[in-house]
């Protein structure tokens, strides 16, 4: 199938950028995990962090885990991970309730804002053509063999 656009809508692919972006959640890929109660026996013990760890498995590749004052800090390899392990906030593990709160909240505003800036700056391309996948390149007639031989 060969289709030619002939104009491309700058608002409607402005909406499908903001919408593939919020699907992948934020750049730092971390959540801040802490305890809802706070009694002597409320604390981060081995047996809590090896079962948290289990459950956020089920979310995608954890590849830091590091303590800041009362709370876990958890970063994914991936942010939509983060944005998945949010579903267990408020949730019971070993008996203790865990709140889960995103590390940067405001990260869509974030993108949202540096997304109109390169609008105003016109670094997102306006042509019909790809130029990332180099359509209006021309290769020449010349032909050319996998093993970078002419």
């Amino acid at each position: 199938m060969d289709v030619d656009i002939l104009e491309v809508d700058p608002e409607a692919r402005h909406q499908v950028y903001k919408d593939v972006i919020a699907l992948q959640g934020p750049p730092d890929g971390t959540i801040l995990v802490s305890l809802c109660t706070s009694g002597p026996d409320d604390y981060f013990d081995d047996a809590l962090i090896d079962e948290l760890l289990d459950k956020f498995a089920n979310f995608g590749e954890v590849i830091l885990i590091r303590f800041v004052e009362e709370r876990m800090w958890v970063t994914f390899l991936e942010g939509y991970s983060a944005l998945a392990a949010l579903s267990l906030c408020a949730s019971t593990v070993l008996g203790k309730t865990i709140d889960i709160r995103l590390k940067s909240p405001g990260w869509i505003k974030s993108l949202e804002e540096e997304m109109s800036a390169e609008r105003i700056c016109g670094s997102i391309p306006t042509s019909a053509s790809s130029t990332l996948l180099a359509e209006d390149t021309d290769m020449g007639d010349d032909d050319y063999d996998m093993e970078g031989g002419f």
